[in-house]
């Protein structure tokens, strides 16, 4: 959505090296390099204003300040001024821009409701004159984002620092200097804001039935945040061969905005994301940058850019051709892709190079050349992948009734990847494995199970419109790809992996559920989801809900984003394991409806992986499905399409340390 052209953007850019060397702090490098490089960039350019506040180790090392003017230090105060000047002077529809290259903490939630309870709350460590540091609590960060928002700024804050609370101090000596301090309460208490109000954070309910409760970090509709690693992982500064150093983050962003700049480019935040994943990854570093909020939110650019959620990365593994796609995102051998470079909207003239899935891990794939004449070496690493043909190569059939015209829907229907038109008047058997469609009173095309009842949440479509046809053929895929994700399961797992992680579902009557099942809740009611870690490292938890709409989305996403860290419970937690609390409810479309189901499916892996691959968006439904119908009226769906391969996605020999499993839970929900 393009803005007013008279839009302004604001970038304040805080990068501090001074630290006082002591046991909880140890000055840095790259922080300053990293803002000045970044400040360069924006100068010159129309409509940024920059902010640009630094704290360099000067040549004087018994020098006890930074050697910049006190009015450009990484103050408290100065923070605060400039993000106040950025609030009195932006107006609606400015971007705003926010870089902190430096130390982070983390502390100990304070609130019972809102905060991350595992891992601990994120507070920025700024310079201070009197005491040395002083933090920028997330409380008060979250705070400064929510009025930008609601004086209806766009902020994307980027945060090239530590997000982890165990220190490895004996990794200090190591190359490359850890971005995270030691926590100090005496410090944190220094640092509150007496002025912040008490603010009843609350988090717009996205259109879903299932909600995950918010934490205090994040509105996820209104701004945008891309961190360098996870809460339980070390951030190191970057050294080149002459000695510089950086922030890993600020070093491949710094990348993409330059080629952004020289094609005039605009690039979502969640391709962004890919990219400086997979530039990580290709590099060695031992860390996986993350991203939450509004994910189509663009840096420094006026357009919002929708994405392609089955796009996906390629990387160089040696001379193979890696897809950053496995087993868990339902890929299988000879599936093919497109690829392309990530700056596909701006150049259109690349001719796509269409590769092919040679083998297939838990977590990646082996990616070929469908033409062997192709030259593979023009691929370079963090290029698009889309998928041409996915999912397995079988068959809904369809069943036509004696209304339609047979011969224009047999040629939509053998253009489609999942369908095939039945043979004969009642070609189904056991397992019934097909859909009917009919004229419903003489207007509207309908799909129905076998027992011509009925399908809820899929929409009608009108006879008179021109892809009448084509529209509802798509439907029908869409319904055979929901299907699919339903029943992804891993048929040769890691049995040790799976005995050492423990699910279970709870609802707000004590009953649990403790593996694979169903529960019944009321419409409103909250489910406990309790995953607890007894394996011997770090595991992430993602949980997508498939909705009565044929929605399929991930419920953490706007809180955690795409996974949850879970450390094994024996580490040393801020605060402890606490459940994930979930509200259940009857979309408003099906108000009229007595009850309905969701699937809540739960993955965890060994490894951070994104499943925004299995996302679906909801279909829309034109007479708003005011039927009585309920999924199990006649066959179910899960019946219906009984004969879909086994979800194992090839039996290929699994990496050693690419584990994974996933559960699925039925939640019936009812008035």
């Amino acid at each position: 959505m393009e803005r007013s052209s008279s839009s302004t953007c604001w970038a304040l850019l805080i990068g501090v090296n001074y630290y006082p060397d002591d046991d909880e702090t140890s000055s840095l490098e790259g922080c300053v390099r990293d803002v000045e490089q970044l400040h360069q960039l924006f100068e010159g350019r129309q409509k940024i204003h920059t902010i640009l506040l630094k704290a360099s180790v000067g040549d004087d090392v018994n020098s006890k300040k930074p050697c910049e003017d006190e009015t450009q230090w990484p103050t408290l105060h100065n923070v605060r001024s400039s993000v106040s000047r950025i609030l009195s002077q932006a107006t609606t529809g400015d971007l705003v821009h926010i870089h902190f290259s430096g130390h982070g903490v983390r502390r100990k939630t304070k609130s019972e409701d809102f905060g991350d309870h595992e891992n601990g709350d994120l507070a920025l460590v700024l310079y201070d004159p009197i005491s040395s540091v002083r933090y920028l609590q997330g409380i008060e960060l979250a705070h400064l984002l929510e009025n930008m928002v609601e004086k209806g700024l766009k902020p994307v804050l980027v945060l090239d620092c530590c997000h982890s609370g165990a220190v490895l101090r004996e990794t200090r000596n190591q190359n490359g200097k850890i971005r995270e301090a030691v926590y100090n309460p005496e410090i944190d208490r220094q640092s509150s804001n007496p002025e912040l109000p008490r603010k009843n954070w609350t988090l717009k309910a996205p259109k879903r039935a299932a909600t995950a409760h918010p934490n205090w970090f994040l509105n996820p509709d209104g701004y945008a945040i891309l961190t360098a690693c996870g809460p339980d992982e070390i951030s190191r500064e970057l050294t080149f061969s002459g000695g510089s150093k950086t922030g890993p983050l600020s070093y491949f962003l710094l990348l993409a905005l330059k080629s952004m700049q020289r094609r005039n480019a605009s690039i979502s935040l969640k391709s962004l994301h890919d990219y400086v994943s997979v530039q990580f990854h290709a590099g060695f570093i031992k860390q996986t940058p993350r991203r939450y909020g509004n994910q189509n939110a663009c840096l420094l650019s006026h357009v919002d850019l929708d994405y392609d959620p089955l796009e996906t990365r390629v990387r160089w593994q040696g001379r193979e051709l890696i897809l950053e796609a496995g087993q868990v995102h339902a890929v299988a051998e000879n599936d093919e892709y497109r690829l392309q470079a990530p700056w596909k909207e701006y150049e259109k003239s690349t001719k796509p190079i269409i590769c092919a899935v040679k083998t297939v891990n838990a977590f990646s794939s082996v990616l070929e050349a469908v033409n062997g004449d192709i030259d593979v070496s023009v691929i370079k690493t963090a290029w698009c992948a889309v998928p041409c043909t996915h999912l397995p190569n079988r068959y809904i059939s369809v069943e036509l009734s004696s209304q339609l015209q047979h011969d224009q829907w047999q040629d939509k229907i053998a253009a489609s990847y999942f369908l095939k038109a039945s043979v004969g008047l009642r070609s189904f058997s056991p397992p019934l494995s097909g859909v009917y469609i009919d004229i419903k009173d003489e207007s509207e095309y309908q799909i129905l199970d076998v027992s011509k009842c009925k399908i809820l949440g899929l929409p009608t479509i009108s006879i008179v419109s021109p892809s009448a046809i084509s529209d509802t053929v798509n439907v029908l895929d869409h319904v055979a790809k929901f299907k699919y994700i339903e029943r992804i399961e891993n048929r040769v797992p890691d049995l040790e992996f799976e005995q050492h992680i423990k699910i279970e579902l709870a609802n707000s009557r004590g009953h649990v559920v403790d593996s694979t099942g169903s529960l019944h809740v009321s419409h409103g009611e909250k489910v406990e989801l309790r995953c607890l870690n007894l394996w011997k490292k770090t595991v992430y938890l993602s949980v997508i809900n498939l909705t009565p709409l044929w929605r399929i989305d991930n419920i953490l996403r706007k809180k955690y984003g795409d996974y949850k860290d879970l450390p094994p419970c024996f580490t040393q937690h801020v605060t402890g394991t606490r459940p994930l609390k979930i509200t259940m409810t009857i979309p408003e479309v099906l108000k009229d409806l007595s009850e309905c189901s969701d699937v809540i499916k739960v993955f965890v892996t060994s490894k951070p992986v994104s499943l925004s691959s299995l996302h679906l968006p909801a279909l829309s439904s034109r007479d708003r499905v005011k039927e009585s119908a309920t999924r199990s009226s006649g066959p179910s769906l899960m019946e219906l399409l009984e004969y879909f391969s086994p979800p194992t996605r090839g039996s290929g020999n699994t990496m050693a340390d690419e584990c994974w499993l996933t559960r699925n839970f039925v939640i019936h929900i009812s008035k």
